[in-house]
């Protein structure tokens, strides 16, 4: 890994770590860098090695002594920069270890995506050139299998589909807790939430512009949890549709499962995913949840709108539609928190070793 930061990518990996130790394995969790709120979350069980370099292109050399001096039987990366950097080191150590790189996004949106890092951008150029260079590559949706062997031109016998590892056993007893914010100690307030990095992929303007369109319902509120570059292009929007007061930007939140679990509606307003972690999270809270059909991962995690409406990236009006409805007309919880449990990281993390060791 890069580090372990707050974000999806790390959490997965975290997940993965802590739950291959708890099956017997010896693991090594190798950072390019020593730091991340996750860090404090990893089992004793696992041992951290960090390759103290910078720039995680600098840190191809010492992931080369790692892998020649360690002799581990499979690496597994994640992130594009990193796998990228994984798969060059195998091949310059003349290591006899597998390499497997994990895929958690749409690679054609995100080469195009001009609001990403550079370094992202560039080392998606590569993608079709190193990729098929690996032993496997893991997608965490169908859609994303399908898009890496179209349009990423990835030989089939190496993509393997494996859902992300997201619900562990401390998603269960956090969101027992009860949220830090004031709107949910108010009995006659509905909770909207949404979380995520305040970026564009996430499209929190559609979602704000929706929630406005339904104002007329004076007890509903809507909170966003998480930070991110676009937080005052957001507060302007708000405040330009004279909304404070009914919508908050609450930041990163070290518990956002006490927010799903307390919540009336999730809504996820993606323009393009991988496999949305949060949106399986909050089902495993019990919360009722609105997300947008995008490329790709929500139609697989609903069940092409069984467990939840789906509406089209971008549409203000449906959206608003659905978010009506569904505050109208919740799920049930139980039925939420089964559907979820194919998320679950004990049933992800043996499909890795299936796919490690066959």
């Amino acid at each position: 890994m890069q580090d372990l930061k707050a974000g999806g990518a790390e959490r997965m990996m975290l997940n993965l770590a802590n739950t291959f130790s708890e099956f017997g394995k010896k693991v090594d969790l190798v950072i390019v860098r020593k730091e991340g709120h996750y860090l404090k979350l990893l089992s004793k069980k696992v041992n951290v090695v960090y390759l103290e370099s910078r720039k995680t292109f600098l840190s191809l050399f010492p992931l080369i002594r790692y892998l020649r001096r360690s002799k581990p039987d499979v690496l597994l990366s994640t992130l594009v920069h990193v796998n990228i950097v994984a798969i060059i080191a195998k091949l310059l150590s003349f290591s006899k270890c597998k390499v497997f790189v994990r895929e958690t996004n749409w690679i054609k949106a995100n080469r195009s995506d001009r609001n990403q890092p550079f370094f992202f951008r560039f080392a998606y150029r590569f993608v079709r050139l190193v990729y098929p260079l690996a032993d496997g590559v893991i997608a965490v949706s169908q859609k994303m299998a399908d898009s890496l062997k179209s349009e990423e031109h990835i030989p089939d016998n190496k993509i393997h589909v494996i859902f992300n590892p997201v619900i562990t056993s401390g998603v269960f007893s956090m969101a027992k807790e009860r949220p830090d914010h004031p709107w949910f100690h108010e009995k006659s307030v509905k909770i909207i939430l949404s979380a995520g990095r305040l970026a564009p992929q996430k499209d929190f303007p559609t979602l704000i512009k929706a929630f406005s369109r339904i104002k007329a319902d004076n007890s509903c509120k809507l909170v966003i949890i998480g930070d991110g570059k676009e937080k005052g292009n957001l507060q302007n929007l708000i405040d330009s549709l004279q909304m404070n007061g009914k919508i908050e930007l609450a930041g990163f939140q070290s518990n956002p499962y006490s927010f799903m679990a307390n919540c009336n509606l999730f809504v996820l307003s993606s323009l393009w995913e991988g496999s949305p972690n949060v949106l399986v999270e909050a089902m495993a809270c019990g919360a009722t949840v609105v997300s947008t059909n995008c490329p790709s991962g929500p139609d697989e995690i609903l069940e092409q709108g069984k467990y939840g409406k789906l509406v089209p990236p971008g549409n203000v009006d449906e959206l608003a539609a659905a978010i009506t409805y569904s505050m109208q007309n919740p799920a049930d919880p139980s039925v939420m928190i089964s559907r979820a449990e194919l998320y679950s990281a004990k049933t992800s993390a043996s499909k890795y070793l299936e796919c490690f060791f066959r």
